[in-house]
């Protein structure tokens, strides 16, 4: 009996300590990822991004040997993210290799080598250990010179793009605990998140529980150009480093951001005043429009989309500087930023006390050749990415700086112009083709990121349109107006494209249907849900 009583007792004390452990690590847990949650994110992507630098070092140095690159050669490693890499055209239209071209094949009496190790969707820590191997590994890279661009991803670490967070009813729990939702990220479904029913016209930025969160990473983004200055000024390496370009007057910011206070005491009237700004810049009242834009900033000074409104007001009033200036705040208080902020150029900049690095303002330039300054879809593509004119802009201002660096008396830098370089580069209706489907797609995906995507799929419907009228015989056109009208929920129109495509090409037409994230579109197009 007494052992039996005492069983039970040492058994009931084992579990009240189990619970309570159990329940100081949900807390801890729960604590520090509220308080420690982005540096957590920096710390986990950082070893990420080293690590599969480090698995990929064979195939990093099979690419140069390829090329042929020596101690006898000038070797020129072209670090960054899409915008290096090429995108939407591809790296046989990109910087590195318009800039091989620009320089002529010598530089300092050595043959050029230029490598282009960009890549889509990596962020500047990639960009550190990756230099950071070029030099461990001099041997065999040989690096005579790293130009970086970089810095359009910084924040996608933090955007959940592999994971459905649009959990009907959503509970109590997960609204109110960064660890439940954490967990159900894992947990929920596959493919990217489509989010057109998620986003608000009152939106949170991508750290609900840290507002210094965007600026650790803001420090975080610093460290790692001072790393990447100060390894490479101890291994002799000079260093060429862009500024970054952006759509500044035709692409809208992702999110627009209040604090809670402030949108529960004030919503009314921010909202009233907005519409009123909406209203008044409709009528080309456009002082008015200013005045009510400012009544909104006075209740929420950081909300973006004001500031991208207030821009266009600025644009047709001919007030360029104020419209710059605009534009750039909606640029800085994105919740979800992928454009140039401020803080990252100004950094760049400052890099030029380091002798060994110059630095390329390719925003300077292209502004230089904008209508007004404002850049806009006549030189970027889409968001981030230059069009062909951006791009041969960018890299001749590349190349003149690396030329006035490092070439000899008797290298002269090579013209080019936009015909010239659609036919040395090989840019045909058909390549042409493929980049207004690409471009089409991308802009599809970052409609559903905003709380209203009627603009950014009018700009995908336009480069679908384009695709058909250059070849009306492929199917990926009709497919991109047909996901355009899901998304719009106009079901007939959309089976009108459908069947079009299936008409060229039934199979590949079904397999792209079965794509996670496309499926998403049909099901909600199909489905009650509303849009906000």
């Amino acid at each position: 009996m007494y052992n039996s009583s005492f069983m039970r007792n040492r058994l009931g004390q084992n579990l009240a300590l189990f619970g309570l452990i159990v329940f100081a690590l949900l807390f801890g847990s729960e604590f520090l990822l509220r308080f420690y949650g982005v540096e957590f994110r920096i710390l986990l992507s950082d070893v990420s991004r080293k690590f599969k630098i480090q698995s990929k070092y064979s195939e990093f140095a099979s690419s140069a040997q390829k090329i042929g690159v020596s101690e006898k050669t000038f070797n020129i490693y072209f670090l960054g993210s899409s915008t290096m890499w090429g995108e939407p055209y591809g790296p046989f239209f990109s910087i590195p290799n318009i800039v091989d071209y620009r320089l002529g094949g010598t530089l300092g009496g050595k043959p050029v080598r230029s490598i282009n190790f960009g890549s889509a969707g990596k962020d500047l820590a990639y960009v550190r250990y990756l230099t950071e191997l070029l030099l461990r590994e001099k041997d065999t890279f040989h690096p005579s010179l790293i130009v970086i661009y970089s810095g359009h991803n910084e924040f996608f670490k933090f955007h959940p793009s592999e994971s459905d967070l649009h959990f009907p009813g959503e509970t109590w729990l997960v609204a109110h605990s960064e660890l439940a939702r954490q967990l159900l990220i894992l947990l929920s479904g596959q493919g990217d998140v489509l989010e057109i029913d998620q986003r608000k016209f009152f939106d949170h930025d991508l750290f609900p529980f840290d507002p210094e969160g965007s600026h650790k990473l803001a420090i975080q983004y610093q460290n790692h150009f001072l790393s990447i200055a100060k390894e490479t000024q101890k291994s002799h390496v000079p260093v060429v480093i862009s500024t970054l370009v952006s759509n500044y007057s035709s692409w809208e910011p992702d999110r627009s951001v209040c604090s809670p206070a402030q949108v529960q005491a004030h919503k009314e009237r921010f909202l009233e005043s907005f519409r009123q700004g909406l209203e008044a810049e409709k009528q080309k009242k456009y002082e008015r429009a200013l005045q009510t834009y400012d009544e909104a900033l006075s209740i929420c000074d950081r909300f973006a989309e004001v500031y991208f409104r207030q821009g266009q007001v600025h644009e047709a009033l001919h007030h360029y500087d104020l419209a710059l200036d605009a534009f750039q705040k909606a640029m800085d208080y994105d919740g979800m930023p992928t454009n140039s902020l401020s803080y990252q150029n100004n950094f760049i900049q400052s890099l030029d006390r380091f002798n060994h690095i110059k630095i390329v303002d390719s925003l300077a330039y292209l502004k230089s050749h904008a209508p007004n300054g404002l850049l806009d879809e006549n030189l970027i593509i889409d968001g981030i990415h230059p069009n062909l004119e951006g791009y041969l802009l960018i890299s001749e201002v590349t190349a003149e700086k690396i030329h006035s660096s490092f070439a000899s008396a008797n290298e002269k830098i090579r013209p080019l112009d936009t015909e010239t370089a659609k036919k040395i580069f090989n840019i045909d209706q058909a390549r042409l083709f493929d980049v207004y489907i690409h471009v089409g797609r991308w802009t599809t995906k970052n409609a559903t990121w905003h709380y209203d995507p009627t603009r950014r799929l009018k700009i995908a419907e336009d480069f679908f349109r384009q695709a058909v009228e250059i070849d009306p015989k492929r199917h990926e056109g009709y497919l991109g107006l047909a996901m355009v009208s899901f998304l719009r929920k106009d079901v007939p129109t959309a089976e009108n494209f459908l069947k079009s495509a299936r008409a060229i090409d039934a199979k590949n037409v079904d397999n792209y249907l079965k794509i996670p994230w496309i499926h998403k579109i049909i099901l909600r197009a199909n489905s009650n849900i509303t849009s906000p």
